[in-house]
């Protein structure tokens, strides 16, 4: 199987806020993500958004504080599971692509993915798993 992946993923929780200003109804979320790459992010949902939908994110990366704001994509949003036993409570998984992301904001999410993977090298040789 060929993998499709460009850039490499880190499953971690980054605190994120989307922002629909050109909805009628000004929609504004608060979220961690579930996975992020320089390529773009997945988050979990209580509302399906539609692919192809544009928002505002402001991301702030949780080692040194960094805020980067920049324009996200929707590529897709799934239905993943029903929270509440009357099923009004929905979870969807929702992947969305960075647009024209500026090269420092890339390199800093890099940085990020780069620095965590290596402290969890380092944890694993210390408590020694390989």
């Amino acid at each position: 199987m060929e993998q499709k992946r460009v850039h490499m993923r880190l499953e971690d929780f980054v605190a994120v806020e989307l922002e629909d200003a050109a909805a009628q109804a000004h929609i504004s979320i608060r979220t961690k993500t579930r996975d992020i790459s320089a390529g773009g992010l997945k988050v979990y949902l209580h509302a399906k958004l539609l692919p192809g939908q544009r928002m505002n994110a402001c991301l702030t990366l949780p080692d040194n504080g960094a805020r980067l704001e920049c324009r996200v994509k929707v590529v897709s949003s799934e239905l993943i599971g029903v929270i509440s036993d009357a099923g009004e409570q929905c979870l969807y998984q929702t992947g969305f692509t960075f647009e024209r992301l500026p090269a420092a904001q890339k390199q800093e999410i890099i940085r990020y993915i780069y620095a965590c993977r290596r402290k969890s090298q380092m944890a694993r040789k210390k408590s020694g798993r390989t």
